[in-house]
C-alpha cells in the first residue's frame, strides 16, 4: 500500500514539475537569471548586448555590463533570444518589479544624455538625445537630424559612451 501511494505521490510531483516548466515565460526565465546573477548574451533583431541582468520588467530586460546598461525591448514584435555566457558562481539580484521600456526611455529623455538606440529597421544603431512620445521615440543627432522610430521598432537603448 505505502509503495503505491508512494508511486502516486512521485508521479504527481513529475507531473506538476512539468507542467510548471512548460507555463514559464522568457521573462520568468531572465528573472531566474538575474537572481543567480549569471552573465548572458542578448540578441534582438541582430543587434547583441551582454552582460548581467539587473532589473526585469513587463516588457524589458536591463543589462549591466561594466559601466554601460542596455534596455532591451521585450515584445512580440522583435525576435529575442538569449544565451547563458558565464554562470555565476555567487552573486545574483533580488530585483523588485520596475517600470516599464516605455517609462525607462521617458527617464533617459529626462536625463537629457545622449543614447543609442538600436532598432527592428536595420543594423546600424541611432545615436543623439531622445524625445518619447505614445507610440515612438524620436533621435535627434548633434546635427539636428531626427529620425522618428515606433516603438514597436526599438530593440534596445543604452547611454552613449
Amino acid at each position: 500500500m505505502r509503495e503505491e501511494w508512494r508511486a502516486e505521490q512521485d508521479a504527481e510531483t513529475r507531473d506538476a514539475a512539468e507542467q510548471w516548466r512548460h507555463s514559464r515565460t522568457l521573462l520568468d526565465l531572465a528573472r531566474e537569471h538575474m537572481h543567480r546573477g549569471d552573465r548572458v548574451a542578448i540578441t534582438v533583431v541582430g543587434h547583441r548586448t551582454v552582460g548581467t541582468i539587473i532589473e526585469v520588467a513587463t516588457d524589458r530586460i536591463a543589462v549591466l555590463d561594466a559601466e554601460i546598461r542596455t534596455d532591451v525591448h521585450v515584445c512580440e514584435a522583435l525576435p529575442l533570444a538569449f544565451t547563458v555566457v558565464e554562470r555565476a558562481r555567487a552573486g545574483g539580484r533580488t530585483g523588485a518589479r520596475t517600470a516599464s521600456f516605455r517609462a525607462r526611455l521617458l527617464e533617459l529623455e529626462t536625463g537629457g544624455m545622449p543614447v543609442v538606440v538600436a532598432t527592428a529597421i536595420g543594423p546600424d544603431p541611432f545615436t543623439g538625445s531622445l524625445s518619447v512620445g505614445t507610440d515612438l521615440v524620436a533621435v535627434t543627432t548633434g546635427a539636428g537630424d531626427e529620425t522618428v522610430i515606433a516603438l514597436s521598432a526599438v530593440a534596445f537603448v543604452s547611454p552613449a559612451s
